[in-house]
């Protein structure tokens, strides 16, 4: 049997199969017994990623997990290149787990996200990427995890280029000053942080919090985990649960996808106030800075503030960056470019923020009556045997 249950414009089905637990709001854990294993339903949202859906389907076939405590859900977004026809293609040839390919008419992440969560059917979601890669004992190492009895777990999450890409660009990418400020991306030891990427979640969390919030293209994560931190969630953290994420191929492509993640971050606080953290407001805080700055010395001649300027984020870039050579992370070459690889991201992510704090009014009267709608769905694909229905 379900049970519906509506937060705010959301909804999300919980199914009662699973096994019996006791929350713990404050500490975000359980009391579930951690020699069993949970079952894992596995996610991943496309669109257009013809180029790398055969490699993250290939990863999870590959997996040392027992196929019969896990599922996966493909949940594609109309895509007009193969990836549905691969993906279906791959899974009939290779997968020995249950599996599903979905449709997202609603197109965007989120909206993927709630049709996978509405389509679970095991007690844990794994949210994946098709730009991910991951090593074949990934779901062990979750399950491992998730036997600490937290309702999130994760691991670190590595940047890795493709071989055409500038060498700016991934230098900016894997700096703890630009693409990799986030505690996940670095290789720390195990506990606690503010947030995850390729995390599994037990399934009451979408329960009791809501749905990933619709409105949102981008920085749906950063509304969500706000929430579930606010709900008193903890973020758990296993350094041996290691996965990789494949960068955008052009540097043009990195800067499209840094406005973006900039735009939609005023648009996702005027959601959910403190939702975003510091390091994304930052970028904006730099761009007015450089246009501040830069008008003071064409309008009085004085331009030693913006030297000053220039030094202290330089300053601010190299430390940083050393920080990632002690580490192994980048090169001593690459530590010493960070500030310079670093700066037109920064920029752009910092104009594509001040864009979205201007585009505010408008988003929030355009969608002044949204609700989430779950039937934006259909069933493409699916095969292989009747997953177990929980992790006994």
């Amino acid at each position: 049997m379900n049970a519906v249950q509506t937060t705010g414009a959301c909804q999300t089905t919980q199914n009662d199969s699973g096994p019996a637990l006791t929350t713990t709001a404050t500490t975000g854990r359980t009391n579930w017994d951690p020699s069993g294993r949970a079952g894992i339903s596995v996610a991943v949202v496309t669109y257009n990623a013809a180029d790398y859906i055969r490699d993250i389907l290939f990863d999870i076939s590959e997996q040392d997990f027992p196929p019969e405590s896990f599922e996966v859900l493909i949940v594609d977004g109309g895509s007009t290149d193969r990836t549905r026809e691969i993906a279906v293609e791959c899974l009939r040839a290779n997968a020995a787990c249950t599996w599903r390919v979905l449709e997202n008419q609603g197109r965007t992440l989120p909206c993927g996200w709630n049709i996978a969560i509405s389509n679970a059917s095991l007690p844990f979601l794994l949210r994946l990427d098709a730009h991910s890669r991951m090593p074949s004992d990934f779901l062990n190492h979750c399950a491992t995890a998730l036997a600490t009895g937290h309702f999130v777990a994760g691991g670190i999450v590595t940047t890795v280029s493709s071989s055409n890409i500038s060498r700016l660009a991934r230098v900016a990418e894997m700096s703890r000053f630009c693409g990799s400020a986030a505690a996940f991306r670095r290789p720390v030891s195990a506990g606690l942080v503010d947030t995850l990427a390729y995390a599994a979640y037990h399934r009451s969390v979408f329960a009791a919090v809501g749905l990933f919030d619709e409105r949102l293209t981008r920085n749906q994560d950063n509304e969500m985990h706000f929430r579930m931190r606010k709900a008193g969630y903890q973020f758990y953290m296993d350094p041996a649960v290691r996965s990789q994420y494949r960068m955008r191929s052009t540097f043009k492509a990195v800067l499209k996808q840094k406005f973006s993640n900039g735009y939609w971050g005023p648009l996702a606080m005027s959601v959910a106030p403190g939702c975003m953290a510091f390091r994304h407001l930052a970028p904006a805080a730099l761009v007015m800075g450089l246009v501040a700055l830069a008008l003071i010395g064409a309008l009085a001649g004085a331009w030693w503030p913006l030297l000053i300027y220039a030094v202290l984020y330089c300053g601010a870039g190299l430390r940083a960056s050393h920080a990632d050579y002690r580490e192994g992370r980048l090169t001593l070459f690459d530590a010493l470019i960070a500030p310079l690889a670093s700066l037109p991201i920064h920029i752009v992510y910092g104009l594509g923020t001040i864009a979205g704090a201007i585009s505010v009014p408008t988003f929030t009267q355009r969608h002044r009556n949204f609700q989430t709608n779950l039937e934006l769905h259909k069933v493409v694909a699916s095969g292989g045997p009747a997953p177990a229905a929980s992790g006994s």
